[in-house]
């Protein structure tokens, strides 16, 4: 939170194809949908929004995360709650559920169907997790 009306997200590594950006510039808007562990509800946040290279604003995540390029900044024109019917009934939070889903498609499964990749191997799999955990490291703050 910037203030009581203006949040910001930084941009931290993710695909590299901007959407996020791309979006917020296309059309001067972004939403948000904050999940919480172990919470049902959601909070939804929508309103204008902006690309910000502010060091004020980008210094906010120093001791957290290595300093963003850019943040979107949003006007929280509309913030509310979206009710926790979806959520209880989808169990997401309960993990003795999660057993029932082991055989539900995973990232590389969409990716191998939309044909972004070539493979849907253990091989692919092992890149993939570990193109996570090397984009994670280097959104970590520099030592």
């Amino acid at each position: 939170m910037l203030d009581e009306h203006h949040v910001a997200i930084p941009d931290l590594n993710g695909n590299n194809l901007i959407d996020s950006l791309r979006g917020v510039v296309a059309t001067g808007r972004a939403g948000l949908l904050v999940l919480v562990p172990g919470k049902d509800e959601t909070l939804r946040i929508n309103g204008p929004a902006w690309i910000v290279t502010d060091p004020d604003v980008l210094n906010r995540w120093d001791d957290e995360l290595r300093r963003p390029t850019t943040a979107i900044v949003i006007r929280t024109d509309e913030v509310f709650m979206h009710c926790a019917k979806a959520f209880r009934r989808s169990k997401l939070w309960d993990p003795s559920s999660w057993e029932e889903l082991s055989d539900a498609p995973d990232g590389l499964d969409i990716l191998n169907a939309q044909g972004l990749v070539d493979a849907n191997d253990d091989a692919t799999r092992a890149f993939l997790e570990q193109s996570y955990l090397d984009d994670l490291a280097r959104d970590a703050p520099e030592s």
